[in-house]
């Protein structure tokens, strides 16, 4: 019996903002893990989309948010995200609006 050696896995991601947009308004998220990969596709509409969209597509690639671990994990990651945009700075009154929403 023949047995071929196994390859490694390896991948590469590709990315572009909406036309018209600059890369800064990226708000999508991809990751890459052993064996797992995610898209999370950042809601325009929603303020501060892209660092709450980075942090699930990586947690779940580190197989931090399967379904016997989600309830532990999002609370964590709520947090994590609500420092980021706090470190921020000073943010404007509709803003600030969108945040407590």
């Amino acid at each position: 019996m023949l047995i071929a050696p196994i390859s490694p896995i390896s991948s590469r991601a590709f990315w572009l903002p909406k036309l018209g947009n600059t890369e800064q308004e990226y708000e999508d998220a991809f990751g890459t893990g052993r064996f797992r990969f995610a898209v999370a596709d950042g809601a325009t509409e929603t303020s501060f989309a892209g660092p709450w969209a980075r942090l699930l597509a990586r947690a779940y690639c580190r197989n931090r948010l399967g379904a016997d671990q989600i309830r532990l994990s999002l609370p964590r990651l709520q947090r994590q995200w609500a420092r980021s945009v706090g470190a921020k700075g000073p943010l404007p009154w509709y803003a600030e609006e969108k945040l407590r929403a």
